[in-house]
């Protein structure tokens, strides 16, 4: 296997060559740093080439090709390169999720200023990795378009904390978790039960103030019809729920009565 290219400042190398199927191999790997020196592509495998371009100072399009030999074939690949002045940039960057906690699904306004001077429409947003982190979502502002020189609402981003590792979930009372099970036994309401409630409620803050102490970095990925993979990155700050706010009472004078109303709501999702 052989090669060149009329795309200027490229540099082509071969990232893998391996049996079985293509699709399947290309979803589940990253080739940004592998390459092979193996030039030989034997019955039922495939190669997957990679093509590195430096962008040019000169802004433009450019149509070029590529050109892959074998003794048996040349295939030639049509080649389309635009370059433009211009930068994205999220704001803030990272985003921050916060006063999260397991129950609860996290949402922030994902905002992208384009310094570019031509409009494109974004085409996804999503968790870096495979597969792409199943806790983010994105729902998109209708339509999610990019205006140049301009700061745009592209819709907003969702952190889902039911999908946190059982074992980081503070706030539960299954029968796996310490002092879960006597809990339960207290539902009948012995004596004891004040002692249980204290006793699991100090193990779960335990747990919480342990995980809350370090921040959950995430990267994200943006493509447009323009800008491919511009990396974002977004935190989760937990918090332990509170049912309700403090009261104040005003300075009441002696023998008089104040009255406040005490809400208590569910600040979850579930």
């Amino acid at each position: 296997l052989s090669w060149d290219t009329s795309l200027p400042s490229a540099t082509i190398t071969i990232a893998s060559i391996r049996d079985g199927n293509a699709t399947s191999f290309l979803s589940q790997y990253c080739l940004y740093n592998d390459t092979t020196q193996e030039r030989s592509v034997g019955p039922g495998q495939y190669a997957v080439v990679r093509v590195l371009v430096r962008a040019m100072t000169q802004v433009g399009e450019t149509r070029a090709h590529v050109t892959l030999r074998t003794e048996y074939e040349t295939i030639e690949i049509s080649a389309h390169m635009r370059v433009e002045h211009g930068s994205l940039q999220v704001t803030p960057d990272p985003i921050i999720f916060d006063q999260c906690f397991p129950g609860k699904v996290c949402t922030e306004a994902l905002r992208v200023q384009s310094l570019f001077s031509v409009a494109m429409a974004v085409t996804g947003v999503s968790g870096v990795g495979v597969p792409a982190d199943p806790r983010l979502s994105f729902s998109p502002a209708a339509p999610p378009l990019l205006p140049p020189a301009a700061t745009t609402h592209l819709g907003t981003l969702s952190f889902d904390t039911q999908l946190l590792p059982p074992e980081d979930n503070y706030l539960a009372t299954t029968h796996n978790v310490t002092g879960a099970t006597r809990w339960q036994d207290t539902l009948e309401l012995p004596a004891h039960c004040p002692d249980y409630d204290l006793s699991l409620l100090a193990a779960r803050y335990d747990h919480y103030r342990n995980l809350s102490s370090r921040l959950l970095n995430l990267s994200l990925r943006l493509d447009t019809t323009e800008v491919r993979e511009h990396m974002f990155g977004a935190r989760v700050k937990l918090s332990w729920p509170r049912l309700a706010r403090d009261l104040v009472f005003p300075l009441t004078q002696v023998g008089n009565t104040t009255q406040r109303s005490l809400l208590v709501s569910n600040p979850g999702t579930q």
